[in-house]
């Protein structure tokens, strides 16, 4: 399932995108992160995505991000997060 994040994932909305992902998981789909709307995310954020990230695999389900802009891909590098999350730069028009 592809979820679309909003413009920001902070402190004011990590928390629904945790309760999303966990509707998602309940499914049984793998999901992807479409961050082309997104130009920001707090260290609050990050957590929500890494915890996410964890409870997917652990369950064996894939977790992966698309759409990242240099800013959210410079925090991805930054925290390490490159290192772990499958990104993809382009959609490929989905």
């Amino acid at each position: 399932m592809i979820y679309k994040t909003g413009a920001r994932i902070d402190t004011n909305n990590c928390q629904k995108l945790s309760e999303d992902l966990a509707k998602i998981l309940e499914s049984g789909e793998d999901v992807i992160l479409d961050l082309k709307e997104t130009n920001y995310i707090s260290s609050a954020g990050l957590r929500s995505i890494l915890i996410g990230l964890k409870t997917f695999r652990a369950k064996g389900y894939d977790f992966s991000v698309v759409n990242p802009n240099e800013f959210v891909m410079e925090i991805f590098k930054v925290t390490g997060l490159e290192n772990v999350l499958l990104i993809r730069e382009k959609d490929k028009g989905k």
